[in-house]
């Protein structure tokens, strides 16, 4: 993939990512999506009892941010963080989870559903993935340990 493709790939989907407005559940902008073309996005809560992760990371002129947000079955915020100081979005992604999970396992909390949108580390954790990329194998190898104190974890990528 040619470094224009990438660059411009990487823009779109940090510019989609910027467009979420908190009043909304849709994403719309006029410079990445066409005006008839709407991407609906929607919270789905996880069954009673157990807690949902949500983590995601971005990176803009070399600043990287990343988050999490665990909920329980009725929306409610349970712990949220945010962290800086990466500059790839693979290591913020996987940054965000590995920090999420070890809040969820301070709070002792034995039941969790994780999502996330980024596919390679969502297949990593399922299994599905055939290599780790060496950036974020450290951060899989934590996110794994810390996997072993759940007595329930699931995942999906959205």
């Amino acid at each position: 993939m040619g470094i224009y493709t990438r660059t411009y790939r990487i823009f779109t989907e940090w510019n989609l990512r910027t467009c979420l407005d908190s009043s909304s559940d849709t994403i719309h902008h006029n410079a990445i999506i066409p005006p008839s073309r709407t991407i609906r996005v929607a919270w789905t809560p996880p069954a009673p009892g157990v807690l949902k992760l949500n983590f995601d990371g971005s990176v803009r002129h070399y600043s990287g941010t990343a988050g999490v947000v665990i909920r329980d079955h009725l929306g409610n915020n349970v712990i949220s963080r945010s962290y800086n100081g990466t500059s790839s979005p693979l290591l913020a992604e996987a940054m965000a989870l590995r920090n999420g999970l070890q809040l969820v396992v301070e709070h002792n909390i034995r039941h969790i559903f994780i999502e996330g949108d980024n596919l390679l580390i969502i297949n990593i954790l399922q299994g599905r993935a055939l290599q780790c990329p060496w950036k974020i194998q450290m951060l899989m190898k934590d996110i794994n340990q810390l996997l072993e104190h759940f007595e329930t974890s699931s995942s999906r990528h959205i």
